[in-house]
């Protein structure tokens, strides 16, 4: 992306009164490349609409020829369990491959490296370890964290440490941080509920302890930058993204669904991956992990639907689909 046009979508973006909050500088600076990884096929179902605005916000800020890959549906050790499938409404693992695959119709991923990790965990991992390996100080890489650490912890072992210092991770959830590390005994006491979910992964702290400042040679040098934004669901500060379902009626109704940057059904589309998720007895929406996006290119960690809404009616030209 050139230069004058990062600058002014930046300079736009803060003169959108709904992000004149703390803003930090954005961790997108227009160089380098950026890797997803989701899970959505176990446990929470947020990332069935998150992953599809994540990459719409990519697309719209003209940034995702800058994705190099997405590992999703990343926890490695089942599927189903807690969204199976029904005569209504399909399996977990089957609602992110139409997230997922689904947005390569709209969004011009074309040269996006897409793999679903729990079909071939370690095709993921080496996957990531080769983007981590890629790394330069002119070619940094930019992780957005979005499922447990396990994917993102393994390739950063694999990998060659002297590239650690080109990365940065980022994540917003607890709960993603700790979750590849899961004893049923310790777990809400519900061994028989979660006996299949045993397992010992990568967690965030682990991940921290030995790449922040890995050893070279015997010498402690410089490694991965780790970012935990403020969780992204919502706050006493913000709305947030698991907000009451009238925050996102803009989908419906938005001018943006003429823009022609946008292909014919992409909101649609989007709408139909909103409402795969609908919580809190059918009240509100989550795409809480999309907030990662908006504050990767905003440094807005107060995010709430407008700054979603923002991004995707002032996409960037020019587009490519």
């Amino acid at each position: 992306m050139k230069k004058s046009i990062v600058v002014m979508f930046f300079l736009g973006l803060c003169l959108i009164p709904s992000l004149v909050r703390a803003i930090e500088k954005p961790v997108w600076q227009g160089i380098g490349r950026i890797a997803l990884s989701s899970d959505g096929n176990e446990h929470d179902d947020d990332d069935w609409p998150a992953s599809a605005f994540s990459l719409a916000m990519l697309y719209a800020s003209n940034t995702m020829s800058h994705l190099s890959l997405y590992t999703y549906s990343d926890h490695v050790w089942g599927s189903n369990h807690e969204h199976p499938a029904t005569a209504t409404k399909a399996s977990a693992y089957d609602q992110m491959k139409t997230s997922v695959l689904g947005a390569r119709t709209y969004f011009g991923m074309k040269n996006v490296k897409l793999i679903c990790a729990v079909d071939d965990p370690e095709k993921a991992y080496n996957a990531m370890r080769d983007e981590i390996n890629r790394s330069t100080a002119d070619d940094p890489l930019t992780i957005i964290a979005a499922g447990p650490m396990q994917v993102v912890g393994e390739a950063m072992c694999r990998a060659d440490k002297d590239r650690l210092a080109y990365v940065t991770i980022i994540s917003h959830s607890k709960w993603n941080n700790e979750h590849a590390d899961r004893s049923v005994a310790t777990v809400h006491n519900q061994e028989d509920k979660y006996m299949w979910d045993n397992h010992k992964g990568w967690t965030w702290n682990e991940m921290q302890l030995a790449f922040e400042h890995p050893q070279i040679g015997g010498q402690v040098v410089a490694g991965v930058h780790f970012i935990s934004i403020e969780n992204q669901n919502r706050g006493a500060d913000k709305i947030g993204l698991y907000p009451l379902r009238s925050f996102f009626n803009w989908v419906k109704t938005t001018a943006a669904r003429q823009n022609k940057v946008y292909k014919d059904g992409t909101f649609d589309w989007l709408w139909s991956r909103l409402n795969s998720c609908i919580k809190n007895n059918g009240q509100r929406y989550d795409i809480s992990d999309a907030g990662m996006i908006v504050y990767f290119l905003t440094g807005n960690q107060k995010v709430n639907p407008t700054d979603v809404q923002q991004i995707l009616e002032h996409p960037v030209s020019p587009h490519t689909y």
